[in-house]
C-alpha cells in the first residue's frame, strides 16, 4: 500500500521503509540486491567467485597486462571487501561461516585458468557498528565491529588477529 489519503504522517513513514530481499538469481553479498524468494546458501560463495572471475578476466586482458607494466609494480595483488550484506544474504545466521565462503573461493581460484594475474588474493571482512545506535540500544561502543582477514592465493590463510565482535 503505498497510498494514504488524508493521513500525510502515516504516509511519511511508510515511505521511508525499504524492503530488501531477492532470489536466489539475484542475492549477492557483495552488493547487488534481488527481489525476493527463497535462499540458496551458495550465495555468498557464488558471488565472491563472480568477483574473482571478473577481476581476472579484466586484468588478464593483453592491454591491462600492457598497463601495468608501464607503471614498474613489483606485484599486483586482489583485496576483495565484503560487508554487510554477507550478513543479511548468508541466512539463517552462520549458515556459511566466513571460514568456509573463503576457502570455497580460494579453491576456485586455485583452479582457475588465469589465477597467475595477481600475486595475491585477499578477502577482506570489515563491518562498523554504529555506537550511536549501540548506545541507544545499551551495547558498548564498538560492539558488534568486525575486522576478519584472510588470504586466498596464493596459500589459504586466516589471519588470527580477525577478529568478529
Amino acid at each position: 500500500m503505498t497510498e494514504f489519503p488524508g493521513y500525510p504522517l502515516l504516509r511519511k513513514y511508510f515511505s521511508a521503509i525499504r524492503y530488501i530481499g531477492g532470489e536466489p538469481s539475484g542475492l549477492n553479498w557483495l552488493g547487488e540486491q534481488g527481489d525476493g524468494g527463497a535462499f540458496d546458501p551458495n550465495i555468498p560463495v557464488d558471488s565472491l567467485k563472480q568477483a574473482l572471475d571478473s577481476k581476472l578476466s579484466g586484468y588478464s586482458k593483453p592491454e591491462k597486462q600492457a598497463h601495468l607494466k608501464t607503471h614498474g609494480l613489483s606485484e599486483l595483488d586482489l583485496l576483495v571487501h565484503s560487508g554487510f550484506n554477507i550478513y543479511a544474504y548468508n541466512t539463517p545466521p552462520g549458515l556459511l561461516s566466513l571460514d568456509e565462503i573463503a576457502q570455497r573461493g580460494a579453491d576456485h581460484y586455485a583452479a582457475h585458468t588465469q589465477r597467475h594475474v595477481f600475486n595475491r588474493v585477499w578477502l577482506f571482512h570489515s563491518l562498523d557498528s554504529a555506537d550511536e545506535l549501540n548506545q541507544l540500544l545499551g551495547f558498548a561502543p564498538g560492539e558488534g565491529r568486525v575486522r576478519w582477514l584472510a588470504q586466498l592465493w596464493p596459500h589459504f590463510t586466516i589471519f588470527p588477529g580477525s577478529v568478529a565482535g
